[in-house]
Order: C-alpha cells, then structure tokens, then sequence
C-alpha cells in the first residue's frame, strides 16, 4: 500500500509539472519517517487546498484538461492513515506543491492507533444496516468500485436482468444499477415497458472501465503502468494456450526489460522480442508473427493506436492477440460516466425528483468563492497554504491548528 501511496503521488505530480522537476526526499524524526514530493507545476490555489483529498475531487485547470478520475489523493490519504500516519499539502498558486506524508516508527505504532477502530473502513458493507443494490454488469470491476465509495449500501454483480431472475434476487432488490451497455443486460427496452420489478428504482449509469476500453480498442487486455505480475499472468493466460513468442514493444526500454523478466517469470519457455517503436514493430510482426503482443500506446513516431490500425487492416497480422500495457493516457486516464438516468414503474413524485435534481446540482456545480473575504496581505510574504492530517499538533503549520 505504500508503493501504491508513491506511484499516486508521483503520477498526481507529473501530470501537473510541465516543466522543472519532481524530487522525492525523505528521512526520519524521533517518532516518524517522513515522505515528501515536489513538483515545480502550476501549484493549488488557496481556496481549493480544503478539498484537495475529497473522494472524486479534482482541482485546478490543468486537472480538468487531463482528467483523472478524482481518487488518487483519497486513497493514498485513507492508506496513510490507516498506517496510522499523516498526509498534508504545502502549495503556492505558480510555484508549485509539496505533498508529504509521516508513518510511525515500529515503537510507535501501537500508540498511534490503539484508540482508532481501522478495522470500521474493513468490514464489508453487509454488516450493519446497508442496503443492497443489484449491479447489472459483466464486468465486476463497478460493483467494487461502488463497494468502495458508495457508503451504506453494498453491491453485488449481475450479467444480467434475467440472471438476477433466475437467481432469486430479482424480486427482493429495491434498487437495479445499470452500468453495461443498457441493451447487452435487458435493460430500458421502452419507456412503457419497465424490465423491473414492482417500484424498484432503475439507474441506467453506464461506466465506461478499463475492460471496456479494452473492448473498444479491440485488444484482449488492457492493463495500466505500473502492473503487478498477477495482472500479466491473468492477462498472458486470457488469450489462450501458453505463448511460445512474445513480443514486446515499448519506447522506454527499462520497461520492455522489465516486461521481459516478467514474462519469463510467467512462462520460462517463452522467448521474447523487443521493438521500441511501431515501424520496427511492424517489421517484426511481418517476418517472425509472434504469439502474442504487448503494446505501448504512447511512442514517439508510430504509436500504438496506428500500430493496430495497421494490424487490423492486414490479414496475416489481423489475429495476433494484443495486450495493452500503456501508462495513463487521455482515453484511459478518466472514469467516465456519459449518463444518468433514473426510472421507476409508478415514476417519481415532485418531492423526490427535487430532492435528486438538489443533489445533482450540489455534486457537480462548484460554489462561487466568498469574495467578501479580505485578501490576505503579500507583505510580508504568505505562507504555504497547508491542509491534511496533522502530525503532531504541536509542530503543525499555524493554518492547521487555525
């Protein structure tokens, strides 16, 4: 989970850096290690710095322009703090932004937490009084994701409406959510014709996820850097038999190497090939057809979307599966949603579509600033604007403990 607080850390930094540096420096007090990385980007502005580790929160032009799907900062912060440590943010609008975090030392653990039930964020939203909503998907991948962040409710993963029927479960569920392709689950065939039970409520909310785009690229895989070997070794295995060949095409040859050392770990007979760009790639796919392909998207010259629009226009190269195994781009880097939708047999009464259209307008408009609030003054100069959890209270910056 560290390593993961690190990978998010370094990809939020630079995506935000466009020029100068991100530097990773740590060391150790009397009773933490403390972590820190900072970018020379285009920094948060002050009114933004309170929500920087709000669930799906993005900040800042730039993020908007990049996308992200907002939990990044959430996660690494619910990490560290179930390490029993702490997360802040020091950033200047223009200068840039240094995001830290401290983890007790072994003899300090116990004291961190023993009064703090971690466990409450574990336990599986059956317990207690959740409710369950029936996730209509083949892929369970938004049923977790719900899981995760939808609280008081738990989700459970359906193909289909008409597995749900057979299962039992379809005239006990109060609430069916849509995430597939509302057309491949039985789902919204006419407005006149609810496909559910009695006044259980219908959300059609497609979300488009990695398999889908997978699909939609028409790859066998679609895995995002870093990868761990399971993910691989899942993936390897989904194409079929055990691949005899390879091949390995990445402009960062670190990566193919690296790629290379996991397959062989995978698949000890497999021989790999490398290519370090599309046309040499090509080159080699002409002449040697390996078994299977792993596929940088993002390459200078011949990158990996013409790459597969050349294998799929000639025959001989047409069957060769692929695995993509790219870093984050602008077709991946974003959970989309295109759509929302709301539908109940007997419909909505006023108070109740008022009560959704108050919600909506709250999630997704910002608030206007305050700008009754004085400026603060530039002489003498103003602090890092700082926001997280604070370490220890005494030696937290004066903003915090305001």
């Amino acid at each position: 989970r560290i390593r993961q607080v690190l990978i998010n850390l370094l990809r939020n930094a630079l995506r935000h850096t466009d020029a100068g540096e991100v530097t990773v420096t740590a060391h150790r007090d009397d009773r933490d290690v403390v972590v820190s990385v900072t970018d020379t980007g285009l920094g948060i502005s002050p009114e933004e710095i309170p929500r920087i580790f709000d669930e799906f929160q993005q900040v800042g032009d730039l993020s908007r322009r990049r996308g992200g799907s907002g939990l990044g900062l959430s996660v690494t912060r619910r990490f560290i703090e179930m390490h029993g440590g702490s997360i802040w943010v020091e950033s200047r609008p223009d200068e840039g932004s240094t995001f830290s975090f401290s983890l007790p030392l072994q003899g300090q653990v116990v004291a961190a937490v023993a009064n703090r039930d971690w466990g409450k964020l574990l336990r599986p939203a059956t317990e207690g009084t959740a409710r369950t909503i029936l996730v209509v998907d083949s892929d369970p991948e938004p049923a977790r994701l719900f899981n995760r962040y939808l609280h008081g409710y738990h989700s459970e993963c359906i193909p289909s409406l008409e597995d749900a029927k057979a299962s039992g479960l379809r005239e006990d569920a109060r609430v069916f959510v849509v995430t597939a392709d509302p057309s491949l689950v039985g789902a919204n065939q006419a407005p006149d014709e609810p496909t559910i039970p009695g006044d259980a409520l219908e959300i059609t909310c497609p979300v488009r996820t990695q398999r889908l785009i997978g699909k939609e690229l028409g790859v066998a895989a679609y895995l995002v850097k870093p990868i761990s070997l399971e993910a691989l070794a899942s993936a390897l295995g989904s194409v079929g038999n055990e691949p005899r060949t390879v091949l390995i095409v990445d402009d960062e040859r670190d990566m193919a190497n690296l790629l290379a050392r996991m397959v062989g770990q995978i698949f000890w007979r497999c021989q790999t090939r490398q290519a370090h760009d599309g046309l040499e790639a090509l080159a080699v796919l002409r002449s040697e057809r390996p078994d299977v392909v792993l596929l940088d998207l993002l390459m200078a010259g011949m990158d990996g979307h013409a790459l597969l629009a050349t294998m799929r226009e000639e025959p001989t190269l047409r069957g060769i599966p692929v695995i993509v195994v790219t870093a984050r781009d602008r077709e991946e880097d974003t959970i989309t949603v295109p759509a929302i939708s709301i539908r109940r047999k007997s419909g909505l009464t006023i108070g109740e579509a008022v009560r959704c259209l108050q919600c909506c307008l709250d999630a997704l408009l910002t608030p206007p600033l305050d700008t009754t609030v004085p400026a603060r003054p530039a002489d003498p100069p103003v602090q890092p604007v700082w926001a997280g959890t604070p370490r220890h209270p005494a030696s937290a910056p004066a903003s915090s403990r305001a």
